[in-house]
């Protein structure tokens, strides 16, 4: 945190190192999306072909401004998300890396929205991370979510 509060990077007008490095190239069948949003990197590539043995997703996020503590936490709640969807999640350090494979059509398509969603809810949820009764709120938050947005149950 008190890297943010010195670096002349994210002075207002300064040049956007910290926000860039975006790539996306996707396909009908194939994506691969490189996203940096200040201090956290997240990596998603997924094949959706016509078969389950061809379809897979990889996913990795880590890094983040707050303390180790927090960032800790918020990888243990993306952790509990996507494993409650079949991904393999392994985390080493404050890096979470999940993949998952055999599901084909609409059973894979929500699992790949399930990443968008993570990428767009996880980024600076770390902040909050150290108080026992907002972590449990945002993991039921989030496991809502998914349930009533993406999985439509």
């Amino acid at each position: 945190m008190a890297e943010s509060t010195m670096n002349p990077e994210l002075e207002a007008g300064a040049a956007p190192r910290m926000a860039g490095g975006n790539f996306a190239c996707v396909t009908r069948q194939f994506c691969s999306i490189s996203l940096r949003w200040g201090y956290h990197l997240s990596l998603t590539q997924a094949f959706w072909g016509v078969s389950s043995r061809e379809n897979y997703a990889r996913f990795s996020f880590q890094g983040g401004a707050a303390d180790r503590t927090r960032r800790d936490m918020r990888l243990q709640l993306i952790a509990s998300l996507l494993e409650a969807y079949g991904f393999q999640v392994r985390v080493v350090e404050d890096h979470l890396t999940a993949q998952l494979e055999g599901y084909e059509g609409e059973a894979f398509g929500q699992r790949i929205q399930l990443l968008g969603y993570v990428n767009i809810h996880a980024c600076q949820i770390d902040m909050i991370m150290g108080n026992p009764a907002r972590i449990r709120h945002y993991r039921e938050k989030m496991h809502k979510d998914a349930e009533t947005m993406i999985f439509k149950r």
